[in-house]
């Protein structure tokens, strides 16, 4: 079944603001590890901080961006969140500073639409094309992934680090041009929902489970890229300049990957089966990058694996959410799984600085490994 014309074309005009918003966070983790000792005041603690910030205040705001959203509308909040991102990126953009770089990532973060962004995304479709919907949304986001860790490493190095919030801020305009184009769903949730039962379907078991799932995602991917850049330069020797050419095919042939795996799984029934199958997957490959990453080749293998599993779950993981979540709640349900999205960030850039700096690039894998494991056996408990 193909979405109706007038789905697709909000669906991709959604999956366009989502993109503007993730490249100005996506940008800066192929490099910042690279630079960040360009700023005034810098440690490797405080580098954590500046990567995990982001994702620490976007959890902090996505559920109440959702909320308001299911009281006073999308598009509303939709501007306010990227009028705080715009502010934040020109923050950060002209700070020589740690801690100014700190602040301009925290308010890039405030601006937390993610949920939003989600739930408009569910008013708009049929219950019918809802799974295809989101995963349009989900291969936005691993296509925003791509283009930013391929765009990143050319900014800074042909530019400046500075360049890359520049352009977030471009984006941010460009997104609120953009929002006056959406439609505007009516929400209408009557208050005997809120007093009764409104936070009682988070609790369900499923749900907890996608929460958790990526809580887990995140804080791999985050801590992860702490490091693999370092390792790039370090062991393979490939210039900070030239990391995107090692990127390149890499999340191309991930891409096809992942596309070829959607479509032999396009049936509603079979996502939880191979939602366990794509955290098996993402398992594999961080033991891979933990204990096998001493030749070029295995080292990109793996990071193949990663690449289709983090592009896999990014497409599955809101598709089940929403089905699972109730209509009348889905803008706070798909906040609270946003704030569970970013809590994983700064939990993953925080810890994943603190371990590198304590022990070795090493220990960062093997603290992913470790998550990825707890987040492996639980997954494997549910059965519906």
């Amino acid at each position: 079944m193909s979405l109706p014309f007038s789905q697709i074309r909000t669906t991709l005009l959604l999956a366009l603001l989502f993109s503007f918003r993730l490249l100005g966070l996506f940008m800066i983790l192929p490099v910042f590890s690279l630079y960040a000792s360009s700023y005034q005041g810098n440690t490797l603690f405080l580098m954590g901080v500046a990567i995990g910030i982001y994702g620490l205040t976007q959890a902090l705001f996505q559920l109440p961006f959702g909320f308001l959203s299911d009281r006073f509308g999308r598009k509303p909040l939709i501007v306010i969140g990227f009028l705080l991102f715009a502010i934040g990126s020109l923050i950060a953009g002209f700070t020589q500073h740690i801690y100014g770089l700190i602040l301009g990532r925290a308010l890039q973060g405030s601006g937390a639409i993610g949920s939003t962004l989600l739930a408009m995304t569910a008013d708009v479709t049929s219950e019918k094309y809802r799974t295809q919907a989101m995963a349009i949304i989900g291969i936005s986001i691993g296509a925003s992934f791509s283009i930013a860790i391929m765009l990143g490493p050319w900014l800074a190095a042909t530019h400046s680090i500075s360049s890359i919030f520049f352009i977030s801020f471009i984006f941010a305009l460009l997104g609120i041009i953009l929002t006056f184009l959406l439609p505007s769903p009516r929400i209408q949730h009557p208050l005997g929902f809120l007093k009764k039962k409104y936070f009682k379907f988070l609790f369900e078991k499923n749900i907890l489970v996608f929460n958790m799932s990526i809580l887990c995602l995140h804080f791999i991917l985050t801590a992860n890229f702490i490091v693999i850049p370092i390792l790039l330069l370090k062991q393979f020797h490939i210039e900070k300049s030239n990391q995107y050419l090692f990127y390149l095919p890499l999340l191309v042939l991930s891409a096809i990957s992942m596309m070829m795996i959607l479509r032999r799984s396009e049936k509603n029934s079979k996502n939880l089966k191979l939602l366990k199958t794509t955290v098996t997957l993402l398992c594999l490959s961080q033991a891979g990058l933990t204990f096998l990453n001493f030749s070029f080749l295995f080292f990109f293998i793996h990071l193949f694996l990663f690449f289709t599993a983090l592009n896999l779950l990014e497409a599955i993981l809101p598709a089940l959410l929403s089905m699972y979540a109730p209509a009348e709640g889905r803008g706070t349900a798909l906040g609270f799984y946003s704030t569970c999205q970013f809590i994983g960030i700064f939990l993953g850039g925080i810890l994943g600085g603190y371990t590198y700096g304590q022990f070795s690039l090493m220990g960062v894998f093997l603290l992913g490994f470790i998550i990825n494991i707890f987040w492996l056996l639980s997954i494997l408990k549910i059965n519906k």
